[in-house]
């Protein structure tokens, strides 16, 4: 949401300050927004706003340009924004058109990674081969799904574990894989593991240089650290602190879902990535299982159980496997020795594989295009109830995400707020009541409020008044009733608001809800 801003703040200030955009920042009700020496920030990493920079400095001409010399294609486009749920805000035409833009400068990054991805593999394949596994990368994952729709981290997290990779298997430069390990760090927080066992690997590999690898980590840390202290007063940002993140109750079924739940299982939607499985069993039992397998190994590892802790396991609003994706370039990796036997292999044994490995790239393609093109598959985060409060939904193999729009439709019955006609944001809705609370599920009911309603926003404090409890959307307006799931025991302050194209009207009264 604020990427778009972030960078253009970096271009024009040097700064990722967002004050410029305070009516913005209110308009959005300060989503996504900490303040910090009386200064206002995005609560996310700016390391990526700062890679597109370069991409906002060359889209802002074109952007104008779309509104001075065709106004109407301007019009298409802020008509298809508004349909994939983001509405244009007001600000220069680059920011105005944040969906494209993001889309633009995401694509490019998954593009320059798949170059890389290209060059990691050719050094152990042919060109045909190495094609094949970098357009395995490109279409058959998450980084077409997720990381090049929008400016998410795992798309420059991606690129930074690239750089790193494509120097690891030449065994040299290790100055640039510490800086480039401490770089994806710089961009997301998980990165922390691929950099300690990247110094394990350093350590382990008699052609790297240890010294070299902790130098180049420790120039960027450096400078991160810097910029933390000076933009927060802290060594760390909060982002980076374990307690914005919380612990996960449900960590077992989170381990498993990561895997195979029909709404965000990796070998659901990259069923082709099993074949990296085979890759590593080929390289061992060649004895080539070196050092780099061995750390990108347990990377993977420790990389799962990490996002399996995170008590929004699923992801909020988004497709598939999305918390895997910055360990892409890791596990494609694994299937250039794959795709290296299928050349020397012989006999049926080699043309069922073949067979089975075509398979799964089909079903793979298919599963990231959907997520990609469809229409409808971003409604299923949020009808019919929204997936942060019904997790159940994850693993409902009847209405999966990748089937929106084929065998059914999230989208049907959806009143589009820019073609509700008002004069004034809806008032108060009234009487917020509890209907049932069974162990960790509540279900919440009110009465409409006055006006005409496209949406509700359902907020939850811990105290009266406040939001630190997260906000959800109820799309369906004509639904008054809310089911939360897996709600941790506390004591929460619930109050709901009506919402339509003409703004947020008032809160209701808030009610205490107690979940033992």
């Amino acid at each position: 949401m604020w990427s778009i801003p972030t960078a253009a703040a970096l271009l024009d200030e040097g700064t990722p300050r967002l004050d410029r955009y305070l009516p913005l920042i209110e308009a959005r009700r300060a989503a996504f927004i900490q303040e910090a020496g009386g200064h206002y920030y995005t609560v996310y990493p700016f390391a990526t706003s700062l890679i597109a920079a370069p991409g906002v400095a060359v889209l802002r001409p074109i952007a104008a340009a779309v509104f001075r010399l065709a106004p109407s294609l301007a019009v298409k486009m802020e008509t298809v924004q508004m349909q994939r749920g983001c509405a244009p805000p007001d600000g220069e035409p680059v920011i105005h058109l944040h969906s494209w833009t993001e889309a633009l400068i995401a694509s490019a990054i998954v593009a320059a990674t798949t170059v890389l991805m290209f060059n990691i593999a050719r050094v152990e394949l042919g060109v045909g081969g190495a094609l094949l596994v970098a357009l395995i990368f490109a279409f058959a994952t998450s980084a077409w799904s997720t990381a090049s729709r929008s400016l998410w981290q795992h798309g420059a997290s991606m690129l930074m574990l690239s750089f790193a990779l494509n120097w690891q298997v030449r065994g040299r430069r290790s100055t640039f894989v510490g800086a480039s390990l401490a770089g994806a760090y710089t961009i997301r927080p998980t990165n922390a593991i691929p950099l300690a066992f990247g110094a394990v690997w350093a350590w382990l590999d008699p052609r790297a240089r240890v010294a070299a690898f902790l130098a180049g980590a420790a120039c960027v840390g450096a400078v991160f650290a810097a910029a933390t202290r000076h933009v927060y007063g802290t060594w760390l940002p909060p982002y980076y602190q374990p307690s914005f993140f919380g612990f996960n109750q449900f960590f077992w079924e989170a381990l498993g879902g990561q895997l195979v739940s029909p709404a965000r299982g990796l070998f659901v939607y990259s069923p082709v990535l099993l074949g990296s499985f085979a890759g590593a069993a080929i390289k061992l039992r060649q004895r080539r299982f070196a050092a780099l397998d061995l750390s990108l190994a347990l990377t993977i590892l420790a990389h799962w159980v990490l996002i399996s802790t995170n008590r929004s396991w699923w992801g909020g609003h988004s497709y598939g496997p999305r918390f895997f994706t910055d360990m892409l370039p890791y596990l494609v990796y694994f299937l250039i020795p794959l795709v290296s036997w299928f050349r020397v292999g012989h006999g049926i044994r080699r043309a069922g594989a073949v067979g089975l490995f075509a398979a799964s790239i089909a079903v793979s393609v298919f599963m990231h295009g959907h997520g990609a093109l469809s229409r409808e598959a971003p409604y299923w985060n949020r009808r019919p109830l929204d997936i942060d409060y019904a997790q159940d939904r994850l693993w409902d193999w009847r209405r999966p995400p990748f089937l929106a729009g084929i065998t059914f439709s999230p989208s049907k019955g959806w009143r589009d707020a820019s073609n509700v006609i008002c004069s004034s944001p809806p008032g108060a809705p009234a009487n917020v009541s509890v209907v049932s609370i069974n162990g960790s599920t509540v279900v919440l009911t009110w009465e409409a409020a006055p006006g005409h309603a496209t949406s509700y926003a359902i907020e939850a404090g811990s105290a009266s008044g406040l939001t630190n409890q997260g906000t959800r959307e109820s799309w369906a307006s004509e639904w008054l009733v809310y089911r939360a799931t897996r709600v941790p025991p506390g004591a929460y302050f619930v109050r709901v608001r009506g919402k339509n194209r003409c703004g947020v009207g008032p809160a209701s009264d808030d009610l205490k809800v107690v979940v033992r």
